[in-house]
């Protein structure tokens, strides 16, 4: 693959402190194991910071995993405000019949299932999400040629909205109802209507061999656009965006009742009461993905962090907590 055209961010001089936070996050611990790839910052929209693992650069397309649910949403929101036949109180059941889905895939689906229900991870169904061999999750990415299919397939186990199961499943499913209501392509859809308004040159969103975009896991952009995704939930946040709504990213950043944590909302991450990073921001929320990939966002500091790597998962969120911590330590942050 080459690598991505390039297309700036406006610049801001960092700070000696800021450098080195960043730098720290790149430094290994006895073992190894953390294996930093990328880290970008910006704040007020402006990029302050980053920094490579050769032969990572600044041109290279970093896979995003589970942060890819948080994209397939923010294209779902895109979709139905333009009011194209898409909405969260969508029946999946419904639409599914009325596409000539498979009957494995409608049989045993509870009627008050909604996309949203999907999207918030409350739908449900009795998928699971373990990695092993055999089980849901890698039989649907490693085994299907339709990955949506497969957590329909599984039936309901509990009401829809009554409890918060993180299901790469739901998002598929979500990925293909979405993917339906287009007229075109998908990866035309969203080149003209996201990566282009946002100045995105480097994504690559892929489709499973059915030929449907796997919303639980395959994008890959650099740091800089996923820095700009970032932006993106900012200024929607602020209310300043041209491109998405506040009242939607608000929404999709609030607890759900169904996560008695509140750790999710609508493909988001939160972090209400500390639940994620004790002692920052309860404000903050992210898009996150497996091996410790990051999209972080602290609202009232203006402050977007990227992170990418390929760390051993029992040291993904410590290497993160730390970077975090010294980001707004060297930005004058205050608690």
């Amino acid at each position: 693959m080459q690598p991505a055209p390039s297309h700036p961010w406006p610049e801001a001089e960092a700070s000696p402190a800021l450098l080195r936070a960043v730098a720290e996050a790149f430094d290994e611990a006895e073992g190894g194991g953390r294996n930093t790839l990328a880290v970008a910052v910006a704040r007020e929209g402006r990029l302050l910071a980053e920094r490579y693992l050769s032969p990572v650069d600044a041109g290279t397309r970093l896979q995003g995993w589970s942060m890819n649910k948080s994209l397939l949403a923010t294209w779902v929101a895109l979709r139905s405000a333009a009011g194209d036949g898409l909405s969260l109180g969508d029946p999946v059941r419904q639409r599914l019949l009325a596409l000539g889905a498979p009957p494995a895939t409608t049989r045993d689906l509870a009627p008050g299932l909604t996309l949203g229900h999907l999207l918030q991870m409350e739908s449900g169904l009795a998928f699971e999400e373990r990695y092993e061999p055999d089980s849901d999750a890698t039989t649907m990415l490693y085994r299907r040629e339709a990955m949506w299919e497969l957590a329909p397939a599984t039936g309901q186990a509990r009401a829809p909205g009554t409890h918060f199961s993180y299901s790469s499943g739901d998002t598929n499913l979500a990925a293909y109802l979405w993917q339906q209501s287009l007229s075109g392509s998908y990866a035309s859809w969203v080149r003209e209507h996201f990566s282009e308004p946002l100045g995105i040159r480097s994504l690559v969103p892929e489709a499973d061999a059915s030929g449907v975009q796997v919303g639980s896991s395959y994008s890959y952009m650099t740091a800089r656009d996923w820095l700009r995704v970032g932006q993106l939930w900012l200024d929607a946040w602020h209310g300043r965006s041209e491109l998405l709504g506040r009242e939607w990213l608000r929404a999709a950043v609030a607890p759900r009742p169904s996560d008695p944590r509140g750790r999710y909302g609508r493909s988001f991450w939160l972090n209400g009461g500390g639940v994620a990073f004790p002692g920052q921001p309860e404000s903050l929320f992210y898009a996150g993905g497996n091996a410790g990939q990051y999209v972080l966002v602290v609202p009232e500091e203006e402050l977007v962090l990227v992170r990418l790597g390929l760390t051993d998962e029992p040291r993904v969120d410590p290497a993160m907590d730390s970077l975090l911590a010294g980001v707004r330590g060297a930005l004058g942050a205050r608690d």
